[in-house]
């Protein structure tokens, strides 16, 4: 029978892998060992942990944010500095790092987030890694380093212990030639020990499942969540609308007033045919000149233009607006469409009152950002625009993403549908307040497939 602190830790390793099935892989990295300790830490091939510090984690909702910042340390390779770095602020550099990562792309919500982030918008751009955060930490003064102390998670007392000169031999030397070391000398490497070699060909192996380079002191990931925003512009020429069908769609977001447009439906022939026929030609009754209509006419279209979405797929998802917006009969004649491009901040707004004002701006659109990737703004911007009362009827939002970003906790005061390219979202955390919908239809037919959860 398993006792209470190997059920918190078979239960912390199910939520995970539900949670980050991407990272399966990684969770059988390191085995756990019970230690006196009052630290958790790793040696890179087991999760120590003393079980009343364990309990008291596990309560307190620390937990899984403790394993993925130890197992981040695993997968960046931290374990293993060199022999001439300076401990303690090797030790800060590779906790602000692993937390960084943890915070920014795992668990944006763990406790003590906010003071860390703090920390991470201060840092210089580029410092994210452990090798660059020990190059900054060097430079600046001691009492300064203090303020990274909020980044410490566990302990790295196993790392001191020989772990250099096997680092070559992982990234590719034959351990039988000197190395050069951080200062400029060279270090001799020794011979590795078996279990050595076996534990760094077993985190090799796990990277490349996870298709990530171990060949880089970084996870080389595709994702860019909350980095900065980006200054690049493109110009995109669409030839083709999109292919999809989001007419069911955006029967949710219609409203239904009054068109100035001749009533056909209310129109009786027979009096008026009647009076034509007559010498005097009497029109004994006319179409009504206003009818009721139900359509859109308010909507925002968010366009993630960040680094993670290729030029392919941004033409794509304005590929699928231009077929979108170029359907009369969604839309009331006069029309408020705000489009936005975003990647981790607003790049361009436009606003479109017709169709016709949207396809002859539609050949040429030029594309701003490239950067990281952050929903967030989008709603904070379009709330702004409802404070102005630029936006007073807006019924719901249309975002056209990859999925990889940082999502909105609360829901919004109108419906928020994300189009994702392919079913890649089931990794993401996606909140239940958006709808979520696929341009991947292989298996819905040619009509936008919505993922019912």
């Amino acid at each position: 029978m398993k006792t209470l602190d190997q059920q918190i830790l078979s239960c912390m390793t199910v939520r995970l892998t539900e949670r980050f099935p991407g990272l399966s892989p990684a969770f059988s990295l390191l085995s756990f060992q019970e230690t006196v300790e009052k630290e958790t830490g790793t040696d890179g091939s087991s999760f120590y942990y003393e079980k009343n510090l364990l309990r008291k984690a596990f309560l307190e909702d620390r937990l899984d944010f403790l394993f993925l910042h130890t197992l981040s340390h695993v997968l960046f390779l931290h374990f293993l500095p060199e022999a001439s770095v300076e401990q303690e602020i090797w030790n800060l550099a590779a906790d602000t790092a692993a937390s960084y990562f943890v915070d920014t792309y795992l668990l944006p919500e763990s406790p003590g987030s906010p003071e860390r982030r703090k920390i991470y918008s201060g840092l210089p751009v580029g410092a994210r890694s452990a090798e660059k955060l020990y190059s900054f930490l060097l430079e600046i003064p001691a009492e300064e380093r203090q303020r990274f102390l909020c980044c410490q998670a566990d302990d790295h007392r196993h790392w001191f212990s020989g772990g250099d000169e096997v680092f070559g031999s992982f990234m590719g030397g034959d351990g039988n030639e000197a190395s050069t070391n951080g200062s400029g000398g060279t270090s001799c490497p020794k011979s590795p020990s078996a279990s050595r070699t076996g534990q760094l060909q077993r985190i090799q192996k796990t990277l490349e499942l996870l298709s990530l380079s171990p060949l880089t002191p970084s996870l080389r990931k595709k994702s860019r969540r909350g980095a900065a925003p980006g200054s690049r512009l493109e110009w995109l020429l669409l030839e083709k609308k999109g292919s999809y069908d989001f007419r069911r769609y955006l029967r949710r977001l219609t409203i239904t007033r009054e068109e100035t447009k001749p009533d056909l439906d209310s129109f009786d022939y027979i009096p008026y045919c009647y009076g034509l026929s007559q010498p005097e030609k009497f029109f004994f009754l006319e179409p009504l000149e206003y009818r009721d209509s139900t359509k859109v006419q308010e909507l925002v279209i968010a366009i993630d233009t960040s680094g993670s979405c290729s030029l392919e797929t941004v033409s794509r998802f304005l590929s699928e607006t231009l077929s979108i917006l170029s359907s009369k009969e969604h839309f009331f004649e006069k029309m408020n469409v705000h489009l936005i491009q975003c990647d981790s901040a607003i790049q361009e707004h436009t606003v479109i009152h017709s169709v016709d004002e949207w396809k002859s701006n539609s050949g040429r659109i030029r594309i701003l950002g490239r950067g990281g990737t952050d929903f967030t703004p989008v709603f904070s911007y379009v709330k702004k625009l409802q404070e102005k009362g630029e936006l007073t009827h807006l019924k719901g939002l249309l975002y056209f993403t990859d999925g990889d970003g940082i999502y909105p906790s609360t829901p919004p005061p109108y419906e928020t549908a994300f189009v994702f390219t392919d079913f890649s979202f089931l990794n993401y955390q996606v909140p239940a307040f958006i709808t979520k919908l696929c341009l991947d239809t292989d298996q819905a037919g040619n009509e936008v497939f919505q993922y019912e959860h």
